[in-house]
């Protein structure tokens, strides 16, 4: 929980605030323990992905007070899919140029990973690579529970988190960039919640970057990616020179709105769209 985090940014939570937060929910966890004594236990959120250094080795010093022995595991996704999701996801929550998101991209995960080696020991670290055709039923939670011995797998919805389309991401760029404020009254997170759910009813294609725009990236996180590679076990370079089907090459192909798209927009909005086609925000 830190206070420069852009979603905490943007609820106006302070410092102080985050630290009630963090002292409130570390007292639930422990109370699970408590009530867990002499079991297994599964410690499972998004907002572990974006622990960093410091606030793994608090996490780990937890456990080892608890004389709880831990093993960490997660699966990486291969540079392309983690390039558009990631971009997906920060536009979500911000505003999201091209420039300023691939400038972001660094070796964060190498770094994550080298931390939690030494928190929890290289040999209870288990990187597998997220490959959803591969998965039992397509179900990641189903995988887990595959690769840790667990008979029954939880039912889970597998699409809770699908991603936008072309034309979703293309109509939430525009929005981004000429109307930054939340509806008032209303807690950014809600309204962004809102925002992305009704975006995800726009079909079309899937949200891609064009190989000629990737690569420079990937080639940049050469020794990076290799590392992670190595670590997997597998390739992470799928799909890189695959360039069929429409993608984004450049800022300007983000305001190539689609008619049916705007159609979409203006049965959601009660106003007439139609005309408004081309390239204009």
């Amino acid at each position: 929980m830190a206070p420069h985090d852009h979603t905490h940014v943007a609820e106006g939570l302070s410092a102080e605030m985050l630290l009630q937060n963090r002292g409130r929910l570390l007292g639930r966890l422990d109370d699970e323990i408590t009530t867990l004594a002499g079991s297994s236990f599964l410690l499972s959120s998004e907002s572990l992905g974006f622990l960093r250094g410091s606030g793994v080795q608090r996490l780990g010093r937890f456990l080892q007070v608890r004389h709880l022995s831990s093993r960490a595991v997660g699966y990486i996704r291969p540079r392309r899919e983690f390039v558009e999701s990631s971009f997906i996801e920060r536009l979500k929550h911000r505003q999201a140029s091209l420039t300023e998101f691939f400038k972001d991209l660094g070796d964060g995960l190498r770094a994550q990973i080298a931390t939690l080696d030494k928190v929890v020991g290289r040999e209870n670290v288990r990187l597998w690579k997220y490959e959803r055709h591969s998965f039992p039923d397509g179900c990641v939670v189903a995988d887990f529970c595959r690769h840790r011995g667990i008979d029954r797998a939880p039912v889970v919805d597998r699409d809770a988190n699908r991603s936008l389309s072309l034309p979703a991401v293309r109509l939430l760029v525009a929005y981004r960039n000429f109307f930054t404020a939340s509806p008032p009254g209303r807690p950014t997170t809600e309204h962004n919640s809102a925002l992305t759910a009704a975006l995800g009813e726009v079909a079309g294609p899937r949200f891609r970057f064009h190989p000629l725009l990737l690569k420079p990236v990937i080639r940049r996180q050469g020794i990076h990616l290799d590392w992670l590679e190595a670590r997997v076990g597998a390739s992470l370079r799928d799909g890189m020179d695959d360039n069929s089907g429409p993608s984004i090459r450049c800022e300007k192909d983000f305001l190539d709105f689609s008619p049916e798209s705007l159609a979409r927009l203006g049965h959601r909005s009660r106003r007439m769209l139609g005309h408004f086609g081309g390239r204009s925000p």
